[in-house]
């Protein structure tokens, strides 16, 4: 009985949001994260949610974007139009993302309704021990910008090795 007052009340919370933006710079657990959020939400009852990886999503553009910071905003806006297309179809959307400058997430909220910001920091070298796929290097010092203030949802500081 309690179990499923709690999926009542989670239900009614989440279905009020329309798009869970996770965010962090490269292997500080933001597809880890958003799986197990996704999982979660299904548990719960909650089947109107989709998972989307940014890595993903950037396979699937029509062209092929390198990571520059004006192609990393031109990716930024077709994220949002595919999250704004999925939330008028009724959908929740869980979308990982590195998003690391935060007027990307602050156009992120502005462009769309009921969002929640989940953003993850992660120490250098806890990456570094992550970084099974060997991306990091340059990339990561150049990205790995102190992001503090006061329109994240969520502040993630310590992240364990496992997420």
């Amino acid at each position: 009985m309690k179990k499923s007052i709690n999926n009542k009340v989670i239900r009614n919370k989440i279905n009020n949001i329309g798009a869970i933006w996770i965010s962090g710079v490269s292997v500080s657990g933001k597809t880890t994260l958003g799986k197990l959020l996704y999982d979660d939400l299904i548990k719960y009852g909650i089947k109107n949610v989709k998972f989307m990886d940014g890595d993903d999503l950037r396979k699937k553009q029509n062209k092929q974007y390198g990571h520059s910071l004006s192609e990393r905003y031109e990716l930024l806006h077709n994220y949002i139009k595919i999250v704004k297309t999925e939330n008028i179809n009724g959908n929740i959307i869980i979308i990982s993302t590195v998003s690391h400058k935060r007027d990307m997430r602050q156009m992120a909220r502005k462009l769309l309704e009921s969002f929640f910001e989940i953003n993850l920091i992660c120490s250098p070298k806890v990456c570094a021990e992550r970084d099974i796929k060997n991306i990091l290097g340059v990339i990561f010092i150049i990205m790995n910008i102190p992001i503090k203030g006061k329109n994240e949802n969520l502040y993630l500081t310590r992240i364990r090795k496992w997420i």
